[in-house]
């Protein structure tokens, strides 16, 4: 049996749709969901269709305003982090549910040199007008934007959750039942709540 699909659906605001593409849950617990994005994953954009060239670890931290995603190149190196400010994520109640998050239109990379980028701002001020933000969304986005780049500055949490190079690119191709899949997720080292 391999890694489930899950099909992972991002809107806007208002509930207009993004786009949707397929990802592979790896873990999921209190703390963290990391799903895994293969090279050659489709994603169905409302304007366009494309293929990823590089796969992805993808973090959901329920509750929080941001979802991370790891990009890695073909020497399996982490090669940026790209952060989405989202509203407070809430995980999927069971497993057959896809995963939806709803982006805010602001934007931080932090490439592989620890060069950080802000990006979209412009965006989210407009969605502000045109989407009518509510003022407790405005300030979680602001809030969220400017601790995640001080997190990403000092490389604290969630960032140290983050390989710096993964072992392997099978993930969603492994028995999940067998000790390979045991331990190429212990090779992430995904936090758990139950550590210190």
């Amino acid at each position: 049996m391999s890694a489930k699909a899950v099909r992972l659906r991002k809107e806007k605001f208002n509930g207009e749709l993004w786009g949707t593409y397929e990802v592979y849950m790896l873990h999921s617990n209190p703390f963290v969901t990391v799903l895994w994005q293969p090279r050659g994953t489709v994603i169905h954009h409302v304007a366009r269709t494309w293929a990823m060239k590089y796969q992805h670890l993808q973090y959901f931290f329920p509750s929080k305003w941001y979802a991370i995603s790891a990009k890695y190149g073909y020497d399996n190196k982490l090669h940026q982090c790209y952060c989405d400010i989202i509203l407070p994520w809430k995980a999927p109640q069971n497993n057959n549910e896809g995963i939806l998050f709803v982006d805010l239109e602001l934007d931080i990379i932090v490439r592989e040199n620890g060069r950080i980028e802000h990006v979209d701002e412009d965006e989210f001020e407009q969605a502000i007008i045109t989407m009518h933000y509510p003022e407790e969304i405005i300030q979680g986005a602001r809030n969220a934007f400017a601790e995640l780049t001080v997190q990403a500055q000092l490389w604290t949490e969630p960032f140290t959750f983050i390989p710096q190079e993964i072992t392997r690119q099978d993930f969603h191709l492994l028995d999940t039942r067998s000790q390979e899949w045991r331990t190429a997720i212990a090779n992430l080292q995904i936090p758990n709540p139950s550590q210190p």
